[in-house]
């Protein structure tokens, strides 16, 4: 492109990276970026880095929502995309762009996309949880989002009956009435946790992650 550039005295390449352009690109060149992806997805996925090299992060989620948005927000398929473009992003960064990316989608929504995230990104507990607190506070999730959003995590990351059942209870005990999700369990584990602060549906994350993870 550089060499077009520079033979025909243009200045494509700094068009087709400008946060300006990005409508046009998507809109009118949607198509063919979708179908590059099939046909070489390495080659496609290095293309789109290279473009949004310098988005801001409000720009990286519009360019993605226009690109892919078809695609499902909770398919294993855009996850492994958004993973795909942001791999060498820091965690302060990606966690702002899925603020902005996941805004207003329902829970069983936010759910798969947190599975998906997990088996692509790697991430370990602490940085879920941060990931989690993150996005409930940025969109303010209210008690029966999080109670909901909790429960699809149950079923999604954990296959024992009896753990299910567990983590469960913990859930309608731990939030039942609670409209600020304050700690109020009796348990040893909460008591502690409301001793050092802790959100409570972080930590409830946490019981879910750990779990699963046996």
């Amino acid at each position: 492109m550089a060499q077009m550039d520079q033979l025909y005295k243009t200045s494509f390449s700094e068009w087709v990276r400008s946060e300006d352009n990005i409508n046009y690109v998507c809109t009118m060149k949607g198509n063919m970026i979708r179908e590059a992806l099939l046909d070489d997805r390495e080659a496609c996925i290095y293309g789109l880095r290279w473009m949004s090299a310098n988005y801001s992060v409000p720009s990286f989620a519009e360019m993605m929502l226009k690109l892919f948005y078809s695609m499902g927000m909770a398919s294993s398929r855009f996850v492994s995309i958004l993973h795909d473009l942001t791999v060498d992003w820091q965690h302060e960064k990606i966690i702002d762009l899925l603020s902005v990316i996941l805004v207003g989608e329902k829970p069983v929504s936010v759910s798969n996309f947190v599975k998906h995230w997990i088996y692509y990104s790697g991430w370990k507990r602490d940085d879920m949880a941060e990931l989690l607190l993150s996005l409930k506070e940025a969109m303010r999730w209210n008690q029966s989002y999080c109670k909901e959003l909790l429960t699809e995590l149950v079923f999604l990351l954990i296959r024992n009956g009896v753990a299910q059942r567990s983590l469960m209870m913990v859930i309608e005990d731990e939030l039942k009435e609670q409209d600020d999700l304050s700690i109020r369990g009796k348990s040893l584990a909460f008591t502690l946790a409301k001793k050092h602060s802790i959100d409570t549906f972080v930590l409830i994350f946490e019981l879910i992650y750990q779990e699963s993870c046996t």
